[in-house]
C-alpha cells in the first residue's frame, strides 16, 4: 500500500492581503499542505 499524498488546497482569491493571511493561517497548522492560488475562477479552471 502506497502512503496517501497529502492534500492540495486551491485558494482562490483577488486579494493579496487575504492570500498572505490564508498562508499564515495555514503555515501554523500541524503540517503545511500544498497551496496553489488562482486569482480568479478562470485562473482556477485553467
Amino acid at each position: 500500500m502506497t502512503p496517501a499524498k497529502p492534500p492540495v488546497i486551491l485558494l482562490v482569491d483577488d486579494s493579496e492581503n487575504d492570500v498572505l493571511l490564508m498562508r499564515m493561517a495555514l503555515s501554523e497548522g500541524a503540517r503545511l499542505n500544498s497551496v496553489q492560488i488562482a486569482a480568479n475562477g478562470e485562473q482556477a479552471i485553467a
